[in-house]
């Protein structure tokens, strides 16, 4: 019977811990959201649990207009599931974009509870009305559902 109290008491304790650990977030990954682009500057972002991601960019590093022509989101960064913009979008350089597009996790569309993280990119495909040639900008996006 000492035995038997012994060894309540100790996996009795351990539950706690381990209760005390799960509920202050030990377990799960710590995961800082980011919203990171070469020549735009991620203004806003927030994902859904169904998979849309809904993004708010503005041109960063670009000093003429731009005509946005397709947008999309997936975990592989090539230019797949591409929604396109039509009528194109015409950006001056200080002016943004909102747009809300579903984000591919391989292939199938992204769908998690709140607190899944979604990592993957953003693609941007735009021609500079400076020039006329055709750009693909990659982001890279961590987000929770929120």
């Amino acid at each position: 019977m000492e035995y038997l109290t012994t060894y309540g008491w100790a996996i009795l304790i351990i539950g706690i811990v381990l209760g005390v650990l799960y509920a202050s977030g030990f377990f799960s990954p710590n995961v800082t959201p980011e919203c990171v682009f070469p020549n735009f500057s991620c203004l806003s972002y927030s994902l859904s649990g169904s998979g849309s991601i809904s993004i708010n960019i503005a041109p960063n590093n670009i000093e003429y207009p731009i005509n946005i022509t397709a947008v999309a989101c997936n975990t592989g960064g090539n230019p797949t599931n591409l929604t396109k913009i039509n009528p194109e979008v015409t950006l001056e350089p200080q002016q943004n974009f909102s747009t809300t597009v579903d984000c591919y996790d391989n292939g199938t569309i992204f769908s998690g509870t709140t607190g899944s993280v979604y990592e993957g990119y953003f693609i941007v495909k735009y021609i500079s009305t400076q020039n006329g040639f055709p750009y693909t900008e990659l982001g890279k996006v961590v987000a929770k559902v929120g």
